[in-house]
C-alpha cells in the first residue's frame, strides 16, 4: 500500500497564494543555504592553512 501524498493533502487547506509564498520563502532560504556553504568552503579553503602556520 503506497503512502499518501501529504504534501498534496496540506496544499488542499492552502490557498494558491499561500502556496506560492511558502515554495519563494522555502527557494531563497535553500539559496542562502547553499550560498553560505560555497562560502564558508571557499573561506576555508583560501584562508585555513594560513591560521595554523
Amino acid at each position: 500500500m503506497p503512502l499518501p501524498n501529504f504534501r498534496a493533502i496540506y496544499a488542499s487547506f492552502r490557498t494558491p497564494e499561500e502556496e506560492r509564498r511558502i515554495l519563494h520563502r522555502a527557494a531563497v532560504r535553500f539559496g542562502g543555504f547553499v550560498v553560505a556553504c560555497i562560502a564558508m568552503a571557499v573561506f576555508g579553503n583560501k584562508f585555513g592553512r594560513r591560521a595554523l602556520l
